[in-house]
Formats: C-alpha cells, structure tokens, sequence
C-alpha cells in the first residue's frame, strides 16, 4: 500500500508542478507581448493600437501553449 501512495504522491507532485511551469510559461508570453507594445508605443503608437500590434506580432500566444505543454512530458504518461 505505501508503494501506492508514493506513486499518487509523485504525481501529484508532478501536476502541481506542471501548473506552477504553465503559469511561468504564460507570464514570459506576456512579458514578450508587452515588450513589443512597449516598443511601438515608443515609434509613436496609442496604447491600444500597440497593444494589437504586438498580439499580432506575436501570433497565436493560446496555440503556442498549446504546443509547448503538449509536448512537455507528463506524469501519466509511461517513460
């Protein structure tokens, strides 16, 4: 039974951790996306435009999570 427990709890850490590197991962996007606002605000644009501007730029910031978490490896899946 302790085997059991050890493994749910090496998962469970897993998860936790997996989050806590999906937060990191969203906060650098937003930095990025921010840089590049703050980059055109300073070539003469208003904040809104900017803002647009740099989400374009950018690209798909949901799809890019996407495809970094999807291929990060899981703590369910066999190694």
């Amino acid at each position: 039974m302790t085997i059991r427990i050890r493994v749910f709890m090496a998962k469970l850490r897993g998860l936790v951790g997996q989050r806590r590197a999906n937060g990191e991962l969203e906060d650098e996007i937003q930095l990025h996306i921010q840089m590049l606002k703050e980059r055109f605000i300073s070539r003469g644009m208003d904040p809104p435009t900017a803002e647009a501007a740099a989400r374009r730029q950018f690209g798909n910031a949901t799809l890019l999570m996407n495809a970094i978490t999807s291929s990060a490896p899981s703590p369910y899946s066999p190694s």
